[in-house]
């Protein structure tokens, strides 16, 4: 079984969790060039990729949002 930080259900708008650490990581799945891909490749926005891309980006703080 998954650990997970899930406990248990207190009702059925509630449930019981264990506090964790967040892990920065932000996944990406690009099928056409948008944001950051575009600053750092040099290619047009919008432009159709001949196959998906997948990236893993580490955030500067655990809230950051990646595309600003």
């Amino acid at each position: 079984m998954w650990k997970t930080h899930f406990v248990r259900l207190l009702s059925d708008r509630e449930m019981l969790v264990k506090r964790v650490e967040i892990v920065p990581i932000e996944v990406i799945v690009r099928n056409r060039a948008a944001g950051s891909m575009c600053r750092l490749f040099k290619v047009e926005e919008g432009m159709h990729l001949a196959c998906p891309v997948l990236e893993f980006v580490l955030k500067k703080t655990s809230w950051a949002i990646h595309d600003q």
